[in-house]
């Protein structure tokens, strides 16, 4: 969801509502997850079992 109110299709009051407190922040299965994440932790939490060759592309 979109917590930016500049952002594409923000969200800003379901943001409010959860009391978020900075993005992104990633809810998966009921739970918070504030901050930057490894793609690698977000495929285990969520439990995405597709490709995992996760590369970062810089720029």
């Amino acid at each position: 969801m979109e917590c930016d109110a500049r952002g594409q299709n923000p969200q800003t009051e379901v943001c409010l509502a959860k009391s978020l407190q900075g993005f992104p922040t990633w809810e998966i299965n009921g739970e918070l997850y504030p901050g930057v994440q490894p793609l690698q932790r977000l495929a285990d939490l969520s439990g995405y079992t597709g490709p995992t060759n996760f590369r970062n592309e810089d720029g």
